[in-house]
């Protein structure tokens, strides 16, 4: 196992419907469409900074920002 620092990053893969989601609340949102984008950067940074989730979806986690659930896993194999 290894330690990261402050300057390491998880890499963050994006579905192409978040991506277009993410485009039609920019437009429609600012303020919603900042913190999502925040909370994709805290979970680049520290993805187990999060909730797990349980029974069929034990292998992913979430994290709450506002209205919204991002649901994520993370993948040790890459």
């Amino acid at each position: 196992m290894s330690l990261m620092t402050d300057m390491d990053e998880y890499k963050l893969i994006i579905s192409k419907n978040l991506d277009k989601y993410l485009l039609k609340l920019s437009k429609k949102d600012q303020n919603y469409h900042d913190i999502i984008k925040e909370a994709k950067d805290e979970i680049k940074h520290n993805p187990y900074n999060s909730k797990n989730l349980t029974c069929k979806l034990q292998d992913y986690r979430r994290v709450r920002k506002g209205d919204y659930r991002i649901i994520f896993r993370i993948d040790k194999t890459i």
